[in-house]
């Protein structure tokens, strides 16, 4: 951890096995996004201790707040590397607190569609009225 004034928040869930799902086996992906934002992450039940300079924690937050919602409203059943991934470029980046993949949705006979480009908003909300 670098020199940065330091921060801790507590983070408490509602689901303890979505918090499961959401720390990976292992708790492999807090410890993705320990080692991607250089904080710490302390898994206890259904409670989260981020430490770590003041905006990496914040970061941190809304990386695992948006991952838990993810799963909570039904988006997602797991959460992979390449989601934990998406999710801290989303955030590193400046974007929305909601996520990558916030938006525009709709369901189709196979999956649930997400639209992944703010450009073809019009395709999906042409798709989704049909």
């Amino acid at each position: 951890m670098t020199r940065a004034k330091a921060s801790s928040l507590r983070l408490e869930f509602d689901d303890n096995v979505m918090v499961a799902l959401l720390s990976g086996e292992h708790n492999q992906h807090l410890a993705h996004i320990e080692k991607s934002l250089d904080v710490t992450v302390d898994s206890f039940g259904n409670c989260l201790t981020v430490s770590g300079s003041a905006a990496a924690t914040q970061a941190a937050r809304q990386v695992i707040e948006s991952l838990y919602k993810c799963l909570a409203d039904g988006t997602y059943d797991m959460v992979d590397k390449a989601l934990v991934d998406d999710a801290l470029r989303w955030v590193t980046n400046g974007n929305a607190p909601d996520g990558p993949h916030a938006g525009t949705a709709f369901d189709t006979w196979k999956k649930k569609d997400r639209r992944q480009n703010p450009r073809s908003g019009r395709l999906y909300e042409s798709a989704a009225a049909e």
